[in-house]
């Protein structure tokens, strides 16, 4: 069964993290990069909800895990694991990455895959492909981001580098806010 991720990584956090360090940003990077971020994740919510209201987990689509607002993508994919009862590979340079949360990210010193992703999907199907075109025509950003496997390993893959999941830390926003409060 092959990995489908649907929504841009990291959009819900890339917009909190404007509203809670919008002054710092503001220094580095221009006003427009800022506002994109809130709009693209209003965006991705609508097309989102609307993909979701009309969607039932079934053998066409496959089966979905929905990020909830909050999760990373990494407590998506840990959870997922753990509902599905399977193991993963996962791509990491795969998945659907707006520039303006790279910016954001560099500048707050933010991992974007532990990174508030609400609003995005995960799915197991026989044709990610066909998953993929269906996600887009509904105004989501997707692709084919791995693979289940028949053990329980977590994979990550970035270029050469493979990892284990661990288990999911708190939001990387959070953990930015906390050490700004110190």
């Amino acid at each position: 069964m092959e990995l489908v991720m649907g929504g841009y990584l990291a959009l819900e956090g890339t917009a909190a993290a404007v509203k809670l360090a919008e002054s710092k940003l503001s220094v580095r990077l221009p006003q427009e990069l800022l506002e994109a971020a809130g709009e693209l994740w209003e965006e991705q919510s609508r097309a989102f909800r609307r993909f979701a209201a009309n969607r039932e987990p079934n053998e066409e689509y496959g089966s979905f895990y929905y990020i909830e607002e909050g999760e990373s993508l990494f407590h998506g994919l840990w959870q997922l694991s753990l509902l599905w009862k399977t193991g993963f590979h996962a791509d990491l340079l795969r998945l659907p990455l707006r520039q303006e949360t790279v910016e954001i990210c560099e500048c707050l010193e933010l991992n974007p895959y532990g990174l508030r992703s609400g609003g995005c999907l995960l799915a197991a199907c026989e044709n990610g492909g066909q998953l993929v075109r269906i996600l887009r025509e509904n105004g989501l950003a997707a692709g084919v981001i791995g693979e289940l496997t028949d053990n329980r390993d977590k994979l990550l893959t970035h270029g050469r580098t493979t990892s284990c999941l661990n288990r999911p830390e708190p939001d990387e926003l959070e953990r930015w806010a906390a050490g700004v409060m110190q």
